[in-house]
């Protein structure tokens, strides 16, 4: 359970829950999750993500961001780990950091689905979502969380 993880990262070192529930609800990688907590007040603007860089130098559209993470993000005062930390916090749950990326493709897909849309428009916005330029990577990542 997804969110049960995040939260127990939480409980473990709140910086880790912070970047975790960062990458679940945008669906980004974790070095852009580290980006968006090192610099908020760049990428956030009024309930969304925006000129965020990922993977290759491309830019995300837009994202709406809760505004519950919006304001942990800019009310964080804990300090920023190392990736090395970060991995071996994740180590306690016997998961990687792009685990909440898989898992955040596959509960958006589902979402969609349940909303009526078709699955072949469905894997196209996930694929955006996700930053992707490729739909057979968008096939990979609803096939690892079967």
């Amino acid at each position: 359970n997804v969110k049960e993880v995040i939260k127990d990262l939480y409980e473990i070192r709140e910086i880790s829950g912070l970047i975790a529930q960062t990458q679940y609800e945008l669906s980004i990688r974790q070095a852009e999750a580290f980006e968006l907590v090192r610099n908020p007040l760049k990428y956030l603007d009024n309930g969304f993500v925006s000129d965020l860089v990922g993977k290759g130098n491309h830019k995300y559209e837009q994202k709406e961001i809760s505004f519950e993470l919006e304001q942990k993000l800019l009310n964080n005062q804990s300090p920023l780990i190392d990736k090395s930390t970060y991995y071996s916090d994740l180590q306690n749950f016997s998961i990687s950091s792009h685990d909440f990326r898989f898992t955040a493709a596959r509960d958006k897909f589902e979402e969609k689905l349940k909303n009526g849309i078709s699955e072949k428009e469905a894997k196209l916005q996930i694929s955006q979502e996700l930053n992707h330029k490729r739909e057979a990577i968008t096939d990979y990542y609803l096939k690892r969380t079967k």
